[in-house]
């Protein structure tokens, strides 16, 4: 049985500015419906984490993106001037508090969570709740009012116009962030999207607009190269209704590119997007904006031909170097039915991924496109 203080409904009763912070517990507690149901009843805009994405409709007009690190100028402002931050299924890790001092700092906190060790473990909480999200949400939205928050989310679209997600897309450059606004719309939102780790995570993270839970695998607490493929032959055996797609980078693909050979085997027609450019994408954009170019290790100096090295296993390959043929070869690939194939996208190395909280930074430090 959950219990729910009084003073849990005081607190929620009292805010002006909610925001929802909500982790990768809904998604396994399978609790975005009441997510939503929740932030509808008190008109509070809703955040995700990474490995969140998908626990909060994509859609709903609510809903910022994600936090942290990499995430919305406007949702990490959000969170940096709430008078009440709601966690829901999420930790307070690191990637999105950065300065733990300087983290939301004038919200009262509630933290919805399984596991009482993850309660006040990094940030101090005003309101502690144990117990699953799902069942939480749905006995809070219950005795819960509905909130005045007209102003506030006013606020908040005006920060997300003035500083929507954005890159500069100049000449005929393929851009990593374009090749995931295509594969996007080519695939209406509806695909399964498995990611490895690095800038191409963080792109896919922000540019494709995940509606529902369970569409996005990605590993974020270990982060670990050369998860996307194996996660996507996965994904495409349990359900092999559904279109899967594999977003990787020239490193990250490589790490087991012997499993190809399975997904041949078995007929499996995973469309896998490499965003080659030629780095170690996010060790360079580190080293670009802390070490002062001193470039070590990052540099992919002699990729392979992905193109023959697909046809070398018996699947398909196209290779793409100009943004015109982008959109053709997505399409080209989502007609594949009966074996799997690279589209090997290239793209300028020095693209970083913006906005950007330095480690350890916070809402003041974020860098943005001029």
């Amino acid at each position: 049985e959950v219990i729910i203080g009084q003073g849990c409904r005081e607190v929620i009763k009292k805010s002006k500015k909610p925001v929802i912070y909500a982790g990768g517990g809904v998604i396994i507690a399978r609790a975005a419906r009441e997510v939503k149901a929740f932030a509808e009843k008190i008109n509070a805009p809703v955040t995700n984490t990474l490995m969140g994405l998908g626990g909060m409709d994509a859609g709903s007009p609510l809903f910022m993106g994600m936090l942290g690190m990499h995430g919305s100028v406007y949702s990490n402002r959000a969170v940096d001037e709430c008078d009440l931050l709601i966690s829901v299924g999420a930790r307070f890790d690191d990637r999105v508090t950065g300065n733990v001092k300087k983290f939301s700092p004038n919200s009262k906190k509630i933290h919805i969570d399984i596991d009482p060790g993850s309660i006040s473990k990094s940030i101090p909480v005003d309101v502690p709740i144990v117990g699953d999200v799902k069942e939480v949400l749905t006995e809070l939205t219950q005795f819960v009012e509905p909130l005045d928050t007209k102003a506030w989310l006013e606020d908040v679209e005006k920060w997300r116009k003035e500083s929507p997600l954005r890159y500069k897309d100049e000449g005929g450059n393929i851009k990593p962030q374009y090749v995931i606004q295509q594969l996007w719309e080519a695939t209406k939102g509806e695909a399964l999207v498995t990611t490895d780790v690095g800038q191409h995570q963080m792109w896919t993270a922000q540019y494709y607009h995940f509606r529902e839970p369970n569409a996005f695998m990605t590993s974020g607490g270990l982060g670990t190269m050369g998860y996307g493929f194996p996660a996507a032959i996965g994904a495409q055996f349990g359900r092999p209704d559904k279109t899967v797609i594999c977003i990787s980078g020239d490193g990250s693909i490589q790490m087991n590119i012997q499993e190809y050979t399975t997904a041949v085997i078995h007929k499996l027609p995973i469309k896998v997007a490499i965003i080659n450019n030629s780095f170690y994408g996010m060790v360079r954009q580190w080293q670009h904006f802390f070490y002062k170019d001193r470039f070590s290790s990052s540099m992919m100096d002699q990729n392979p031909d992905f193109v023959k090295l697909s046809e070398a296993y018996g699947g398909v390959g196209f290779r793409i170097e100009k943004k015109e043929d982008v959109r053709t070869v997505i399409d080209k690939a989502l007609a594949i039915k009966d074996k799997p194939c690279f589209m090997d996208f290239v793209c300028p190395p020095e693209e970083n991924v913006m906005p950007m909280i330095p480690s350890g930074g916070s809402m003041e430090q974020i860098m943005d496109m001029a």
